[in-house]
């Protein structure tokens, strides 16, 4: 089984250099806190962690989801316009921000480009995502085998 996981920029997996990874991929797409871009978009944070006792899941999305201003933007767990996509395999972490993920999502934070290359989703750029699918940058990923 191969697994691609969108990756824009790689770090070692220590929640700073995380965080300065997040940064240089977030600013360009959702602007910064005190400068926040427009529009005003949804998003939400997505963090796989596999096989790295270390980190936790809510240390990451804290420090990460600090990097965009909630006033100007708002969280949407189900269906956001933006997925901040974080990664973290044993000592390395990948992070990337997926516009329109919900069109890949097969369910709630979940992508699987195979699904939908045996056409079981609906990769129409017209159709209204289902709840829990959607869309995601597929150029840019990396291979796992599992």
């Amino acid at each position: 089984c191969h697994r691609f996981l969108p990756m824009q920029v790689t770090s070692r997996s220590i929640l700073p250099e995380m965080v300065e990874a997040a940064k240089r991929v977030i600013h360009p797409v959702l602007g910064t806190v005190d400068a926040p871009r427009a529009p005003a978009t949804s998003f939400s944070i997505m963090v796989d962690i596999r096989s790295c006792t270390t980190l936790k899941k809510p240390d990451i999305i804290s420090a990460v989801a600090a990097l965009v201003d909630s006033n100007f933007h708002k969280v949407s767990l189900l269906s956001s316009e933006v997925v901040i996509v974080i990664q973290v395999i044993r000592s390395a972490c990948g992070v990337s921000v997926v516009p329109g993920a919900p069109k890949f999502r097969v369910s709630n934070h979940s992508f699987n480009l195979s699904y939908h290359a045996e056409g079981k989703g609906n990769l129409s750029s017209h159709a209204e995502p289902a709840e829990g699918n959607g869309k995601a940058d597929a150029q840019q990923g990396v291979s796992v085998s599992e």
